[in-house]
């Protein structure tokens, strides 16, 4: 009875580990990483960030696909995801998808083109 009971612990640990491996997360390109808002472009003018008004634009990719934006000293948490070249960024109830071309990663706001990049 005893050596059964071990057996059916033992049983559910392993398969427990099992599930526990297949529910994280692949790794991404972008995990750890810190991009800083750079410029801002839009009608063909394009402003450098220190221009545009918006002190410490900075997000955070974390692993398992936790995110972390700061603007003006306010931080919010999300989750992303990375599908070829794109990131999509889902916080606060907002959804932005984001283009990543090597160490830059841009998104189209109602017209302007925000440049970030890769600290």
């Amino acid at each position: 009875m005893k050596k059964s009971v071990l057996s059916v612990l033992s049983i559910i640990l392993l398969c427990s580990m099992l599930l526990a491996g297949c529910s994280s997360k692949q790794k991404t390109a972008i995990d750890n990483t810190s991009w800083a808002l750079a410029s801002a472009e839009s009608l063909g003018i394009k402003i450098n960030a220190e221009d545009i008004g918006i002190a410490d634009f900075v997000i955070e990719f974390k692993t398992n696909g936790k995110v972390t934006v700061t603007a003006n000293s306010e931080t919010s948490e999300g989750t992303f995801k990375v599908d070829g070249d794109e990131v999509t960024i889902d916080e606060g109830g907002e959804t932005m998808v984001f283009t990543k071309d090597g160490d830059v990663l841009s998104i189209d706001q109602d017209g302007a083109i925000l440049n970030f990049e890769k600290k």
